[in-house]
């Protein structure tokens, strides 16, 4: 019975030890990827509109330009995103509003005249 006792403590000694290591230890790589996060400069564009995410990638971008426009007598904001010679439109909500052609420029056409706001990829 004795000899139960201790077999059953030890491993429930171990059992512990190793699951504390592994809390210990996630949370120091953890602690690490927070560090790696706050060291990485987010644009204010990206933290406005972080729908932009999905749509453009600000660490491989590639010359893109994210322009935040309006009307003179609106508040409504849309988000233009020029890249590799193309231009689309979104809404604030990052719904797709509009898409420029050879026929269509999107920014004059809904008379957008106020720049907001600006980012180039470097």
């Amino acid at each position: 019975m004795k000899r139960s006792l201790k077999l059953f403590l030890l491993f429930v000694l171990t059992f512990c030890t190793q699951f504390s290591y592994a809390q210990v230890d996630g949370s120091a790589s953890m602690v690490a990827e927070v560090e790696k996060s706050e060291n990485e400069v987010i644009p204010q564009i990206f933290k406005d509109y972080s729908w932009l995410d999905n749509v453009i990638n600000a660490k491989d971008c590639s010359g893109a330009k994210v322009m935040v426009q309006s009307k003179a007598d609106s508040p409504h904001k849309f988000v233009i995103i020029e890249e590799n010679g193309k231009r689309t439109m979104y809404n604030a909500e990052g719904k797709l509003y509009c898409t420029d052609s050879k026929e269509l420029n999107c920014a004059e056409y809904y008379k957008l005249t106020n720049e907001v706001d600006t980012w180039k990829c470097k």
